[in-house]
């Protein structure tokens, strides 16, 4: 715009002043009109409430009243037919009565009752609806009006829909009391089902042994009452016009100017679906609504005010209105007055501003004309000052704003030129620092072509810096396009900056990898692409050896046969494990990274943990500890650990190696016992015989004076008559005295230790029986019939009150072995179950061994002899295959039994026995026999499939 088109300030202020003028008397206008309007809308939305709370008080208090009204017609509805039933009861029962006594004299009684039940049977009352029934108290219908197929028929076992006998408690009624009332459910003439209910009263008629009664449906007594209340809500009026009204649920209008119309869809001149509003406020509890009167013949639309409540038990809504209409006429009336009275206003204000104008106007000019002299004189100083590039002199200047002005316009100068040379130096400061940056850096425009770089850039690619303005950034970045530069600059502008990878190409064709730090920014208006790259080709090669060593780490850490944990010192927490470590302790690799060893449940004595941080802390390494580590399923592991402390990324870590030496352990233990089992032998078989010669003369030195003291021999008789003795009498002497029982006692006991010498001779030699391939079923079933026959056991605890099941795998091959040997190990393992069953009762009552027999691999078979007893003391089950070693009393077992079992089976026929608790408390023995004598029962795969390690004892 030219400056003869701009406005003067003379000419603006005259404006200004005239416009401020016009606009504070318009407004001063605006308010006194907008007074009355504010006070007539206030006065008439107060008269409009006031007249509004009137008729809500009227419409609502006819409701009140009118449901008040129902309510006690409703409370005295059941005294009302309870009294119109026991009326009716008694004039049949009068009948009944008159008819008997004036006719028993001359008709029998099956006549009579004929004549007064045809005389009560056509009796009707109520609109029909009553009628009357007789029953006689042997429960046979005798009068059923309204079902006379029911006649003749005995009715006691009749029952309502409750499931209340209602002839039984109706006969009950009759002989208790005489006459009730009494309350069922029952058929209704015209209705389906027979859940209605019904109030009877009954009366006992003696002289035919009847009772007499008659009923009325609640629901009809009730019905009647709605169509009086309705009648009566018609004709109610009140007020200027108001009445009550009433529908349903439904929308079918019961009483009021749309009786028996449905008006559920009925809208207003607003689209308000009004009897659907009238149902929803009743539903809430009642309350008032507003509305135009819907369309309906005979009654000419109009505002309308309503109050409705809900009748909840007959599903009503009732209601009464009023017309709004006539408090809207006179609010429009006022408001006409209202209007006129503006229009006066109005035209006085119009007057008022034309005067103020015309006085605006003259003080207007004469203001402006003294403002146009100073300005004038400053405009012509100010543009030689700029013309000549002089200082301007405030002190000349005629007005104190162009005095501030003029110094303003010096102080603005002064800066231009001080900013000036600071851009100058920062220029040359920044040129400095971008081409001695050690990265090269770039700038592009948004089309990507290269604009600056400094003097690492250059170098870097060997290009001058000529030739590097006048590429592209994908002429140097073998991985950037046109395209893709585009879509980094739209990612730059979303995000602000991006770290990217990329390869430059120099000059001369070579490729080295780069790592750009990239951003973008404004200047004069254009988008600039900044670049960072520094060349990362030394640190990817790091990287990458850094890689391989990880790698080759991981895969020895990994690949070690031995369990290794990497554990942070400090907190204790497992950071890595090898997979023989998942193995070794049965937890998955993510179970066991994040926690301490005592939260995965590693060991089993926490003294142990803290012996081996303790010594970890102290001396920073730990060899060679033996402990006892716990498997996932509770197994208990025997281990050595060694332990070292390592620095890893500035945290102590420490490095575990974990050794399961549990089978090593366990065949210690079995080297142990079959040198203890070498040694006794030797010394068994030196006692055995040097025992069994004074064993021999004992007994028979018990034999013979069996024989020579019995009286029935003929040479004892010869010798006792020639030295004079009774025989009869030294015998009765002998039982007196009980000598009898001392030598069978005698007898008894060497043939006891006679069976433990025999014991200690096959424990001490190795068996020559003779062997044949064997049924190992066959050779139990021999072991518990002897069990069940065997004398010793019997005295103590008889076998055949023990449930004995065997059970055998199909398949089983046969074993080759000494059958008679076999026989004695299995008759020892059932002896030591009956005696342990006999000396604590099983839990459960009824004492059971079970005899499993099976193949777990090729080569083997496995008996497990199991029973429900108390169990082996874990104290006692190292010892449990020592000769002598015993858990019974004294005198009830030798300590061999186990002994000769152990080298039967292992020395004799190179298999293997051992003892473990049992899975239902007791003990389990399992014995494994090699199916051919070359088998060895060494196989680690075998020792996994007999029993978990930590049975093992």
């Amino acid at each position: 715009m030219s400056r003869k088109q701009k406005t003067s300030i003379p000419s603006a202020f005259l404006r200004f002043t005239s416009l401020i003028s016009t606009v504070s008397l318009l407004l001063l206008g605006a308010l006194w009109i907008s007074d009355d309007v504010y006070h007539f809308e206030e006065d008439s939305a107060e008269y409009r409430q006031e007249f509004l709370e009137i008729r809500k008080g009227e419409v609502r208090h006819e409701v009140e009243l009118f449901l008040a009204a129902v309510a006690k017609r409703r409370g005295n509805l059941e005294d009302s037919l309870r009294e119109n039933i026991r009326d009716r009861v008694d004039e049949a029962w009068a009948v009944a009565d008159n008819l008997y006594r004036h006719n028993s004299g001359r008709m029998g009684r099956e006549d009579l009752a004929g004549m007064i039940r045809e005389a009560l049977r056509p009796i009707r009352y109520n609109n029909g609806r009553g009628y009357f029934f007789a029953t006689g108290l042997d429960g046979v219908e005798q009068l059923f009006a309204d079902r006379p197929e029911f006649e003749e028929r005995n009715l006691l076992d009749m029952k309502d829909e409750s499931g209340k006998p209602v002839i039984r408690d109706m006969i009950r009624i009759a002989r208790e009391r005489g006459a009730d009332y009494y309350e069922y459910f029952w058929t209704k003439p015209g209705s389906p089902g027979r859940d209605h209910r019904k109030l009877a009263y009954i009366r006992h008629f003696p002289a035919l042994d009847w009772l007499i009664g008659t009923g009325e449906y609640l629901e009809d007594v009730e019905n009647d009452l709605k169509a009086e209340i309705l009648m009566q809500l018609e004709q109610e009026r009140f007020g200027d016009g108001g009445y009550l009204f009433a529908g349903t649920l439904d929308g079918v209008a019961l009483a009021g100017p749309a009786k028996g119309k449905n008006m559920l869809a009925a809208t207003d001149a607003n689209e308000l679906k009004v009897v659907q509003e009238l149902i929803a406020t009743a539903k809430k509890g009642g309350g008032f609504i507003e509305y135009v009167m819907p369309p309906i013949e005979g009654i000419t639309p109009h505002r309308k005010l309503s109050y409705v409540t809900l009748v909840n038990d007959w599903g009503w809504i009732v209601g009464a209105g009023v017309n709004l209409d006539a408090v809207e006429a006179e609010i429009a009336r006022n408001r006409q007055d209202i209007m006129a009275n503006s229009l006066k206003h109005t035209a006085m204000l119009l007057g008022l501003l034309g005067i103020v104008f015309l006085g605006q106007y003259i003080a207007a000019r004469r203001a402006t004309a003294r403002l146009r002299d100073g300005l004038a004189v400053f405009m012509d100083f100010f543009s030689q000052a700029g013309r000549f590039g002089a200082a301007l002199v405030p002190e000349s200047q005629p007005y104190t704003e162009l005095e501030e002005l003029a110094a303003t316009a010096n102080a603005m100068i002064d800066g231009r030129l001080r900013a000036e040379k600071a851009l100058q130096d920062s220029e040359a400061r920044y040129r400095r620092l971008v081409d001695n940056a050690l990265d090269a850096i770039f700038l592009a425009d948004r089309s990507g072509r290269i604009i600056d770089a400094n003097n690492e850039a250059c170098q870097s690619l060997g290009y001058t810096f000529e030739e590097v303005t006048s590429l592209n950034v994908w002429d140097v970045d073998i991985h950037a396009s046109a395209e893709g530069f585009g879509q980094v600059v739209d990612m730059l502008n979303e995000k602000g900056a991006a770290m990217l990878q990329g390869a430059h190409r120099k000059k001369d064709g070579t490729v080295f990898p780069v790592e750009v730090q990239t951003t973008v920014f404004q200047e004069n208006g254009y988008l600039l692409v900044l670049g960072v790259a520094r060349d990362i080709s030394a640190r990817i090669e790091v990287e990458e050896k850094l890689r391989q060593s990880e790698k080759t780490f991981i895969q020895l850490f990994q690949s070690s046969p031995e369990a290794i944990l990497l554990v942070q010192t400090e907190s204790e927490r497992i950071r890595e494990v090898n997979e023989a470590c998942v193995r070794l302790f049965g937890h998955a690799r993510e179970d066991l990274l994040g926690k301490t060893a005592l939260e995965a449940g590693l060991y089993a004595r926490q003294s142990d943990r803290d012996t081996i941080l303790g010594e970890l802390l102290r001396g920073g390494e730990v060899k060679d500890y033996e402990l006892q580590m716990r498997h996932r399923d509770g197994r208990i592991l025997d281990c050595v650990l060694s332990s070292q402390i390592l620095d890893i990324g500035g945290e102590r870590h420490h490095l575990a190696s974990c050794h399961d030496i549990t089978e090593q352990k366990k065949i210690q233990e079995m080297l142990i016992q079959s040198e203890k089992m070498i040694s006794v032998g030797g010394i068994a078989t030196g006692i055995a015989h040097e025992i069994n010669n004074p064993l021999g003369i004992i007994m028979q030195a018990a034999e013979n004076l069996t024989l020579r003291t019995r009286p029935d021999f003929p040479k004892n008789r010869e010798a006792a008559e020639a030295v004079g003795l009774d025989l009869g009498l030294m015998d009765s002497y002998m039982k007196a005295r009980k000598l009898d029982v001392f030598i069978q006692d005698i007898r008894e006991a060497g043939v006891r230790a006679a069976f433990i010498v025999r014991n200690m001779l096959d424990f001490s030699r190795r068996g020559e029986s003779r062997r044949t391939m064997c049924r190992v079923r066959d050779i139990a079933e021999k072991a518990l019939n002897l069990a069940r026959s065997d004398y010793d056991l019997k005295k103590r605890y008889d076998f055949r009150s023990i449930r004995v099941d065997i059970a055998e795998e199909p398949d089983v091959p046969a074993v080759f072995c000494s059958e008679t040997e076999m026989e004695q190990v299995f008759l020892n393992l059932f002896r030591n179950a009956a005696q342990a069953m006999a000396s604590a009762p099983p839990p459960g009552g009824e004492p059971r061994v079970e005899v499993r027999i099976s193949a777990p691999r090729q080569g083997w078979v496995r008996v497990e002899v199991e029973d429900n007893g108390p169990g082996i003391p874990p104290e006692a089950l190292r010892r449990i295959f020592e000769p002598f070693f015993t858990t019974k009393k004294p005198g009830e077992g030798t300590g061999l039994g186990l002994a000769v079992s152990y080298f039967i089976v292992t020395s004799g026929h190179r298999g293997r026995i051992h003892a473990a608790p049992g899975s239902a408390g007791g003990a389990c023995f399992t014995v494994e026999l090699p199916v051919q004598p070359g088998s060895t029962p060494e196989n680690a795969e075998l020792r996994h499939a007999q029993t978990p390690p930590s049975s093992w004892r």
